[in-house]
């Protein structure tokens, strides 16, 4: 970020400011934007005021080239907020403040497939594959090799001809059916569940072809740390259920969004938070609310409206950073 220094005066303070945050993220205690009337400050996470209410509006402190540093408005203006409390005016034209890089990593293994017309014998159309050499040799009949499980011995995979995804093991005996579609989702605690899509809908099976959650739902979503409850959509409503297609919380609800190990979700035209077992760990009292971790809000906080329409930040333990 370029910090103007037009003149003394702002050399002085950036200096005052510059100085000690060098390596202030280490030392500093989080701070969070604390709302109080119509102004904002800064208080830690037990809700001890840091730096006075004084700013219109207020964000996360964050680290950027070696500062620690927070975004505000005092009277009108643009401010740049030191952790100690002193700020300067920022003029940097918006379109030259630094907006971060995106990078996508691809987690995946890739493997080069190479066609085998010998591994079609009697019908059937087999593979070979060894993860320790990375090599995978198939039946020119399939197209993409999507999961392997069972010791490496079976997989999902694509046909050529059809697209759609089914499984079979090393000889090309069919294990599950080549009826599906899209792309193929490993789920449950020990990986022995899988997430698919038939005719449009999603719906889970197990490795032995078991249906465990019917193909009626517009979105499947793991929720818990077993992957093994599920926020299910059909026709703007949302559920929670288990892996047996039980209900793991008793109503419907809506504009369910999971995020940052909670679900938010509005019953009643009020908003409030889940966890992945369906108990409510923050009631169902605001007006309005974003995700955790959504921005304005960073990881842990969420960005929420009360019922006198202001909006403040709170934490996962329900803390609201807000007072009148």
């Amino acid at each position: 970020m370029k910090i103007s220094s037009l003149n003394t005066v702002c050399l002085v303070v950036l200096i005052i400011i510059q100085v000690p945050l060098l390596g202030v993220a280490q030392t500093t205690p989080l701070l969070v934007p604390f709302r109080k009337g119509g102004l904002w400050g800064y208080s830690d996470t037990t809700g001890k005021m840091i730096i006075q209410p004084q700013f219109t509006e207020a964000g996360f402190f964050k680290q950027e080239d070696n500062l620690y540093f927070a975004e505000g408005k005092i009277n009108g203006k643009k401010v740049i907020i030191s952790s100690d409390g002193k700020f300067m005016e920022d003029d940097t034209p918006a379109s030259n403040m630094h907006m971060g890089e995106m990078m996508v990593f691809d987690n995946g293994e890739n493997y080069e497939k190479q066609d085998d017309p010998s591994l079609d014998r009697n019908g059937l159309h087999g593979f070979r594959f060894n993860r320790k050499t990375y090599t995978l040799v198939s039946s020119p009949v399939y197209e993409i090799f999507y999961h392997f499980f069972n010791m490496d011995n079976c997989a999902f995979v694509s046909l050529k001809s059809t697209q759609k995804i089914g499984a079979v093991d090393k000889s090309g005996n069919i294990l599950i059916p080549f009826e599906y579609e899209g792309n193929v989702e490993v789920i449950g605690d020990k990986q022995q569940y899988v997430k698919l899509k038939k005719n449009g809908k999603y719906g889970i099976i197990s490795l032995g072809n078991k249906q465990m959650v019917p193909f009626v739902w517009e979105k499947i979503e793991p929720v818990n740390e077993q992957r093994t409850h599920f926020l299910v959509k059909m026709n703007f409503v949302f559920n929670l259920i288990d892996i047996n297609n039980k209900g793991v919380y008793p109503t419907e609800i809506y504009d369910a969004v999971y995020s940052n190990g909670l679900i938010l979700a509005s019953y009643n035209n009020s908003f409030g938070y889940l966890n992945g077992d369906g108990k409510i760990v923050i009631p169902f009292n605001y007006l309005n609310a974003k995700a955790f971790g959504v921005a304005p809000a960073v990881e842990g906080f969420a960005w929420v409206r009360n019922k006198a329409g202001d909006w403040f930040f709170i934490d996962k333990k329900g803390r609201e950073y807000y007072a009148n």
